[in-house]
């Protein structure tokens, strides 16, 4: 079920973008879309098709949640690793990264020494430290410069396309929280301005609207850098081909009831497709999962809750559950949800908008809504809190 032929149904077009842009060596792309869509898969497979012709790494923040001296530190790395491959020997690959280093730190002025060494088999490990013994902390914003540099340094050196992935992209924004890093945006424009015709981006994420702010707003530093590409849900046809061959004996007839009930949201019909128990029906199977604690979609449901509103104070969680509570289902203006939750009406609008930016809600003519299928049922047969 997890083949690439199975994965890889109805992507070809994004894939073939993708792909024709280590030839196309100017854009960048941005992958957008929502959870459980299928960027990842698409960005595995991109770097599969690819590896031969060019240096691809990739670091996820859905997997790791980097400071900024773990996302560059990692970086680093994973080029080095990438470079040492293609340039054979390991004596030859310690000293040419020594001199890439040795170049950056006289253009850069860094503050810190950079340690390239060698594990017992003979891969380069590379450690930064401070440069003088009473300084405590490597400076963060010299750091992510350097990381993003040496991008285009390995290119140079290599004469190789060098292909560096951003996974759940909006987490390098932040970065912004850090000392040095407030203008962390203008760092990575100024990056993206400089890195030279063998560098490309791209960057994917779930966080429709904050991505598409920070990447097509005129007022943003990342304005007009990046190609969008929207990775959406399945067409019928898709969906029906994708799963019968997740559900080998499932009949058509089967399969456009999945389609029906959950759209073509690859996530949730694989998720059918593999817990469907032999006598029940595609709705059955759903409200299973949806209903019991540890149901796949009970599951999803808390974790995407968890995610968007952790962070806020427990008073505020609050709110905003009893908000998405009470919306449920429905499609509700901000009086009708100020009476229902007892939220003050002119408190609303920000923790309406606070729930737009996570995508939780979606704002129509209407009034407001909850934007997954998933969620707004959950919602409507549960009063969990976080």
């Amino acid at each position: 079920m997890t083949s690439a032929t199975v994965e890889f149904i109805d992507r070809d077009e994004i894939m073939s973008r993708l792909v024709n842009s280590v030839q196309d060596r100017n854009v960048c792309y941005a992958l957008i879309g929502s959870r459980q869509i299928g960027k990842t898969r698409i960005l595995r497979e991109f770097a599969r098709r690819v590896g031969e012709k060019a240096i691809v790494v990739r670091l996820d923040f859905s997997v790791n949640r980097y400071s900024p001296e773990d996302f560059s530190s990692a970086l680093i790395q994973s080029l080095t690793d990438e470079y040492a491959k293609r340039v054979g020997g390991r004596k030859r690959a310690l000293s040419h990264i020594s001199s890439i280093f040795q170049m950056l730190k006289d253009i850069q002025r860094l503050r810190f020494s950079i340690v390239i060494e060698a594990d017992e088999q003979g891969k380069p490990q590379i450690s930064i430290k401070p440069e003088l013994a009473e300084e405590k902390r490597v400076n963060k914003k010299e750091l992510v410069e350097l990381a993003f540099a040496y991008a285009t340094k390995i290119a140079e050196e290599s004469r190789t396309q060098v292909v560096v992935i951003i996974d759940e992209f909006q987490y390098l924004a932040d970065f912004a929280s850090y000392p040095g890093l407030k203008s962390i945006m203008e760092i990575f424009r100024h990056t993206l301005d400089e890195r030279g015709n063998n560098v490309s981006y791209i960057v994917s994420g779930s966080r429709i609207h904050f991505l598409t702010h920070i990447l097509s707003d005129g007022k943003s530093p990342l304005f007009g850098r990046f190609t969008i590409i929207p990775v959406g849900e399945l067409e019928e046809k898709y969906t029906c081909e994708l799963y019968m061959k997740a559900r080998k004996n499932a009949s058509l007839e089967e399969a456009r009831l999945v389609y029906e009930l959950v759209g073509g949201h690859p996530f949730y019909l694989l998720t059918l497709a593999e817990n469907k128990h032999g006598d029940e029906t595609p709705r059955d199977t759903y409200q299973r999962l949806l209903s019991e604690p540890t149901g796949a979609f009970n599951l999803y449901a808390r974790y995407i809750i968890a995610e968007d509103l952790g962070s806020h104070a427990k008073a505020r969680q609050s709110r905003f559950l009893k908000i998405l509570h009470t919306l449920g289902d429905r499609t509700m203006p901000v009086s009708e949800i100020s009476k229902q939750t007892k939220i003050v009406l002119t408190s609303l609008p920000w923790y309406l908008q606070q729930l737009i930016s996570y995508d939780l809600v979606a704002k129509s003519k209407d009034g407001y809504s909850v934007k997954e299928k998933v969620l707004r049922d959950y919602l409507t047969i549960t009063t969990d809190s976080v």
